[in-house]
């Protein structure tokens, strides 16, 4: 405490403290859209995107590429790997993901499945979907 009491605050150093303490409120407001409700799950495969499915369907979406593949199911508003034949199997392991901005990864297959809270995903300018 007598550390405080010869502590002289001038008006500037006020001025410069209450702009400090509002800037560490800064990142709250940026990340604040994080806990947006995702809609939709986008599928990419090595860089792309290959399909969007939408996270209040429940479906099952199987991605193949040259023999490797992995089943994708949606449902009750979460996604999972249900099935893949890839050796780790880490993206099956990691189960549900619900929340907006989570992803699951395949790396043997470069998959990479991730919520959305976003409209549908666009490349070109069109909605992309697996061909």
């Amino acid at each position: 405490m007598k550390i405080l009491k010869n502590v002289k605050l001038k008006p500037l150093d006020i001025i410069i403290l209450a702009v400090l303490v509002m800037a560490s409120f800064f990142p709250l407001t940026l990340f604040a859209n994080s806990n947006t409700v995702p809609n939709q799950v986008v599928v990419r495969a090595h860089g792309k995107v290959v399909k969007t499915l939408e996270l209040s369907v429940n479906q099952v979406w199987t991605y193949k590429d040259n023999g490797d593949y992995n089943k994708i199911q949606v449902k009750d508003n979460k996604v999972r790997v249900q099935e893949a034949n890839c050796r780790d199997l880490i993206d099956v392991k990691a189960g549900w993901i619900s929340k907006n901005g989570q992803t699951l990864v395949c790396l043997p297959h470069s998959l990479v499945v991730a919520l959305t809270g976003n409209g549908p995903v666009k490349q070109d300018g069109k909605v992309v979907d697996y061909q």
